[in-house]
């Protein structure tokens, strides 16, 4: 006697479309549309890499500067707002 195959139960996770518009994190390729979007969209808004800097000390130096916000944009950069 055969035991019959299980079915998988249909859920939110196993049935979602795949979406084009989403940045995966180890995606690469989208990382400078992205930060060149968030650039037109801020005003006042620069970009400055963030190379090896602790957020901490990235932070400090924004107050020093009178900086607004600060993006963290992970795996990516950092983005300053005045």
């Amino acid at each position: 006697m055969l035991i019959p195959e299980r079915k998988v139960p249909r859920t939110i996770e196993n049935t979602r479309e795949v979406d084009e518009t989403i940045c995966k994190p180890d995606d690469e390729e989208r990382g400078p549309d992205f930060i060149s979007d968030l650039l037109s969209v801020i005003s006042n808004a620069h970009y400055y890499k963030r190379g090896t800097y602790d957020l901490k000390k990235i932070v400090e130096y924004a107050k020093n500067k009178d900086v607004t916000s600060v993006i963290k944009v992970v795996k990516i950069a950092s983005l300053l707002v005045k």
